[in-house]
C-alpha cells in the first residue's frame, strides 16, 4: 500500500498517551525545557474552540514518527545530575 507522506512512517496516537507516556523535549545542550507537545496541542485546540465556540471541534489526530529527547514531567524543574 502506497501510504500519503504524512502516514509514511508514523503511527497514531492519542492525545492521553502523549499527556501520561511522552517525556517533555529539552535542548540537548542545556536540558532547557521547551513547549511539549501536549502543551502545544492543548493551546491550539483551546484557541480553535475560542475563536470558533459555534463549531464542533473533534479530537486531534496525533501521528509520530520518533521518540523525543527530554525529561519525564517530574525532573522538570530539578537540576541535571
Amino acid at each position: 500500500r502506497n501510504l500519503p507522506f504524512i502516514e509514511a512512517n508514523t503511527k497514531e496516537v492519542t492525545l492521553s498517551h502523549v499527556k501520561d507516556d511522552c517525556i517533555i523535549p529539552v535542548f540537548s545542550k542545556d536540558n532547557e525545557v521547551t513547549i511539549s507537545h501536549q502543551s502545544f496541542i492543548d493551546s491550539v485546540l483551546s484557541a480553535a474552540q475560542s475563536v470558533f465556540p459555534r463549531e464542533d471541534i473533534s479530537d486531534p489526530a496525533i501521528r509520530v514518527s520518533h521518540v523525543v529527547k527530554g525529561r519525564i514531567p517530574e525532573a522538570i524543574h530539578k537540576p541535571v545530575s
